[in-house]
């Protein structure tokens, strides 16, 4: 329901339709905002809580790897805290980064404020994956190109079952190893110069401009 467009009708007049557009893709009345505790785990635990659900049905398989990992690294990291916790700002990066719309914490901690964003879908959408890796060969990440870049590109690796990382791509490469100024063309073959292996599956995520 919160992703449908709504119209009004006055009980008296069954079938009449009054238009309550607010932009030129209409209204979403019931569009709440992404509830997010990755912040408040400790709270959840110290309630009582020792399960937890994380979105993913109709969501995509690098939305499912990023939010998974992400949480792993927050309860882990709680697990072994010896004093007061705190979420890890790479936690808090990386919900950020995935498409979202704006968080709330909804009714855990009393009465929301400004928990729905009326006037459209709302999502934020500031990264995109670039390319997935294949595997590491003569001291360079293989990899098919899912986004355009060029060479120079700074990118988050999504690495499973870690904290992200940085790789650069100073020195780009085809699948004949003829170096490249820029990768243009989806499921081409690309391959970047990195000092350790990166596991076969990992991401190379990068900023929207």
């Amino acid at each position: 329901p919160c992703r449908w467009s709504y119209s009004l009708m006055e009980e008296k007049r069954p079938g009449q339709y009054f238009d309550i557009t607010e932009t030129d893709k209409g209204t979403y009345i019931l569009n709440a905002n992404d509830m997010c505790m990755a912040e408040h785990l400790d709270k959840m635990i110290a309630a009582g809580v020792d399960s937890i659900k994380l979105e993913g049905r109709a969501k995509s398989h690098y939305y499912v790897a990023v939010v998974t990992n992400a949480y792993r690294g927050a309860l882990d990291s709680f697990k072994s805290s010896v004093s007061d916790w705190k979420c890890p700002s790479w936690v808090t990066d990386e919900l950020n980064k995935i498409s979202h719309r704006t968080y709330s914490t909804g009714f855990y901690l009393g009465q929301p404020k400004n928990s729905q964003t009326y006037e459209n879908a709302g999502y934020v959408r500031d990264y995109a994956v670039a390319a997935i890796v294949d595997g590491y060969e003569d001291g360079c990440i293989v990899a098919t190109l899912k986004n355009k870049f060029l060479k120079g590109q700074v990118f988050d690796c999504l690495e499973p079952k870690s904290e992200p990382f940085e790789v650069i791509a100073n020195d780009l490469y085809n699948e004949k190893g003829e170096a490249i100024d820029s990768a243009p063309h989806p499921m081409m073959k690309i391959k970047i110069p990195f000092d350790r292996e990166i596991k076969a599956g990992s991401l190379l995520r990068m900023q929207n401009i």
